[in-house]
């Protein structure tokens, strides 16, 4: 909590001391408890002391990051033109299987039930000459669907003077308010039922006309949406007498998830029976509003930058804002060695990712990660990214992280996506003596609880671990029990997701000529698969007191058995010290050898903040040939390797694309 800033710095015995003081002055005694003079004086320091209270909560609610109460936290932000994340229905990916060969429209607002529930696709009409058993994709939406043709006095309005409509529901999804108008156009023709837009921002210039587009407002009293068509003087005024309508979806938010199969493809009620669902994935996962303390923290970043991105912290905010994502690290190409000017690197998590555990022993004994290594479970798949869905008008929908990124962005930067590199930890714990009075299966399982919570907190980008702060927190659950001992190891998964293939930087290799084949724009630059994996330095420090390379201090990526029953390691051989200091180079590069092919460099890098890179060069039919080193095929890691992490203490950070997981928990009786 905000502390409150008082207005005047007195508390309520040193006003009261104060007036004591001032009758003392007059020749008044000091007072007596129970006194007409202790009374007086009680109620002059409360009144000053309490006005003082109140000025000062009065004023801090009205500063964004002082504020308390979510109504002033919400128009603080509307001061800085921040309009706060609205609640997000769970969206699923429904594959419908054609029974027939024939023509076929899907409406929209063609619905599918599970658990009590219905899910609606909620895209434009789709026309489609379709054979028997072919299928197709659509996104289908939760929530209750409220239609303007169903509720006319609530949803179908006359626009006489004002340029906003109160539509009389609470928990309205994000996107789920369909606005349609019916006008006549300045040339006189009348367009009917025009589809207008939600718009993405709510900072706009004096020259945005918003074309068919409408700025959502709830009303932070009522919790109801209100649509603006201008706003503060801008946007596309509706002229009087047209008629709007809409089609809302109430969400059910986090409760929306489908737990059941779905069934009952319906339209309007009725049946579809010339389709049939056979399959249905997780899209976006539901979540409520935005909370008071992500307000406070986003809405000054976007007002500071007028509404664009130009800092990696504001890129990383308007990914956030986006319902497929839930975390993000953003650093440019001056942070890349060799510098990748006009570059920019995203590693985005899913928000739909589910993190649960299944216990295996059936004693509460050994605890493992579910859908560990789920590709969909991982990573934002591209069509989270990048849409490629278009309305009717030609207009993009369904947006993508990188799409709503686009809006707010600088131009002619060149976008680079690095999945997240997760670092799996596991424990294996020895409770030597348990408390007589405890039920041992519980106390095991109390244990993995604690465990799995902390863990829970630190599995976000440039997180700390420190294994003092586990042991302390199972001793103090244990209390009374001694002989605690606790192992914990790390391992990176890599996969195919974990792949880069990007333009090769600054420097090419041509085998068999000093001229560089690529100096024609004709000819396409050859592209380089890459593993990319960054360290931190060790809290022990990886130099001495010479400032000369400590061995034992870096972090290891020894591994038996990594690929083909190859052990991938590090050649610290060629080390040796010279009359340079360690420090002082800009880099230190060592071999990294799958058996006894070298497949890539382990790297120290000084120049700024010292941190370590891996890179493992890789290959397909179209990578760029690396004459230097022996590539990997990519096709190796269709199947997840692991790969070691291991600290000369169990305490590190993870840095750039790295992110902790919880993996396993094993208690020993």
């Amino acid at each position: 909590m905000s502390k409150i800033k008082e207005t005047l710095p007195f508390s309520f015995d040193e006003i009261y001391q104060g007036v004591v003081e001032k009758f003392a002055e007059k020749g008044y005694d000091a007072p007596y408890d129970g006194s007409n003079l202790a009374q007086l004086i009680t109620s002059i320091a409360y009144t000053v002391s309490m006005l003082n209270a109140n000025t000062a909560v009065n004023i801090n609610e009205t500063i964004l990051s002082l504020a308390q109460k979510r109504q002033n936290i919400i128009q603080d932000a509307r001061m800085l033109g921040y309009e706060y994340e609205k609640v997000v229905s769970y969206v699923y990916d429904i594959e419908l299987k054609f029974l027939e060969t024939k023509s076929y429209t899907i409406s929209r607002y063609t619905s599918v039930s599970a658990n009590g529930k219905k899910y609606y696709y909620m895209g434009d009409d789709i026309d489609i000459d379709a054979t028997a058993n072919e299928t197709i994709i659509l996104p289908f939406k939760e929530g209750t669907l409220h239609k303007y043709d169903d509720e006319p006095e609530n949803l179908r309005q006359v626009v006489a003077n004002l340029q906003y409509f109160d539509i009389p529901y609470t928990n309205v999804e994000k996107d789920g308010i369909h606005v349609f108008v019916t006008y006549y156009t300045q040339e006189g023709i009348l367009a009917t039922k025009s589809k207008f837009e939600r718009s993405n921002t709510l900072l706009l210039d004096v020259d945005d006309r918003m074309a068919k587009k409408f700025v959502r407002i709830d009303n932070d009293k009522m919790a109801t949406p209100r649509i603006y068509f201008v706003l503060s003087g801008v946007g596309f005024k509706i002229p009087r007498g047209a008629i709007i309508e809409f089609n809302v979806l109430v969400s059910s938010g986090k409760d929306g998830e489908m737990i059941e199969d779905p069934s009952s493809l319906e339209y309007n009620n009725s049946q579809i029976s010339d389709m049939e669902i056979i399959n249905h994935t997780l899209k976006i996962k539901g979540n409520i509003a935005e909370s008071n303390e992500s307000i406070k923290m986003n809405a000054p970043i976007l007002h500071n930058t007028a509404g664009r991105v130009v800092t990696a912290n504001d890129y990383a905010v308007v990914c956030r804002k986006h319902s497929a994502c839930k975390e993000a690290f953003i650093f440019g190409g001056e942070d890349e060695v060799p510098v990748r000017v006009g570059n920019i690197f995203f590693c985005l998590t899913p928000e739909k990712a589910v993190r649960s555990f299944t216990e295996t022993s059936g004693d509460n004994t050994n605890w493992e990660l579910d859908y560990r290594e789920d590709i969909f479970n991982n990573y934002l798949l591209e069509s989270d990214l990048i849409s490629n869905s278009f309305d009717n008008d030609g207009n993009l929908v369904n947006l993508g992280v990188i799409d709503e990124i686009r809006s707010y962005n600088l131009p002619s930067l060149e976008y680079n996506i690095r999945n997240p590199l997760y670092i799996l930890i596991d424990f294996d714990i020895t409770i030597v003596r348990y408390s007589l009075a405890s039920i041992k299966k519980n106390v095991r399982q109390n244990v993995f609880n604690l465990i799995n919570n902390y863990i829970a907190t630190l599995e976000k980008f440039e997180s700390e671990f420190f294994k003092s702060n586990v042991i302390n927190l199972i001793d103090d659950y244990l209390t009374e029990v001694t002989g605690l001992e606790l192992n914990v190891t790390f391992k990176m998964m890599l996969d195919s997701k974990s792949l880069c293939y990007e333009d090769i930087p600054n420097t090419c290799y041509y085998p068999d000529s000093h001229t560089n084949p690529y100096s024609n724009p004709t000819i396409e630059k050859p592209k380089e698969y890459s593993i990319q994996i960054y360290l931190d330095t060790s809290f022990e420090g990886i130099y001495d007191n010479n400032k000369m390379l400590i061995l034992d201090n870096l972090p290891q990526i020894d591994t038996n058995n990594f690929i083909n029953d190859k052990d991938l390691s590090v050649d610290f051989s060629s080390y040796s010290q010279t009359t340079i200091k360690d420090i002082d180079k800009d880099e230190i590069k060592f071999n990294v050898s799958l058996g006894n092919d070298i497949v890539g460099t382990y790297t120290i890098y000084n120049k700024r903040t010292s941190y370590i890179k891996v890179k493992l060069y890789c290959k397909d039919e179209n990578s760029f040939e690396n004459p230097d080193f022996t590539q990997i095929d990519i096709s190796s890691f269709n199947t997840a390797r692991f790969l070691n992490i291991q600290y000369p203490s169990p305490n590190f950070r993870t840095i750039r694309s790295s992110i902790f997981k919880l993996n396993r928990v094993k208690i020993k009786w």
